[in-house]
C-alpha cells in the first residue's frame, strides 16, 4: 500500500501533473581509460543531477535539462559507452527523490557560500589570472 503523499503526487485533484516528472540517464562507460568515467561524473554533477544508484542519474524534467542530457548521452555513446535517456514519473517515493535532490542543492549552496565567503562578505572573490607563457589559464581566489 502506498502512502497518502505518494497517492496525492501520482493523482492530483485537478487532473493535471503536480510536477513535470524526471529525466533519467542510465549509462555505462568503458572501464578504461578512467578519465571517461570522471568526465561523465563531472558533467552530471555540473548539471545538478542526483544519482539514484550507480550509473542512474536524475534531473527534474525541463526542456533545458533534456537538451543537456541528450548532449551528454551523445558524448557517452561517442566514447563507446551506452546510454538511455528516459522520461519518468515517480509512482512511489516521490518525496524521497525530491528530498535527495533538494539536499544536493543545499549542499551545493553551502559549498559555494563557504568558497566565496571572505570574512563574512557575500561578494565573489574569484578572478581569472592571465596565462603565463607555456601554461594553461588558471583560476585563483584572492
Amino acid at each position: 500500500m502506498t502512502s497518502h503523499q505518494d497517492q496525492t503526487a501520482a493523482a492530483p485533484a485537478n487532473g493535471e501533473s503536480a510536477n513535470p516528472g524526471w529525466l533519467l540517464l542510465i549509462y555505462r562507460v568503458p572501464p578504461e581509460p578512467t578519465r571517461l568515467r570522471s568526465t561523465v561524473w563531472r558533467r552530471i554533477k555540473s548539471l545538478g543531477a542526483i544519482y539514484l544508484q550507480n550509473s542512474v542519474a536524475a534531473l527534474p524534467a525541463s526542456p533545458a535539462a533534456e537538451r543537456s542530457l541528450r548532449r551528454l548521452r551523445k558524448e557517452i555513446t561517442d566514447m563507446s559507452g551506452t546510454a538511455m535517456l528516459i522520461s519518468a514519473a515517480v509512482l512511489a517515493g516521490e518525496a524521497d527523490v525530491r528530498g535527495a535532490f533538494q539536499a544536493a542543492r543545499n549542499a551545493e549552496y553551502e559549498e559555494t557560500s563557504a568558497r566565496t565567503s571572505c570574512g563574512g562578505s557575500r561578494r565573489s572573490t574569484t578572478r581569472t589570472t592571465s596565462p603565463m607563457p607555456n601554461s594553461k589559464r588558471t583560476r585563483s581566489t584572492w
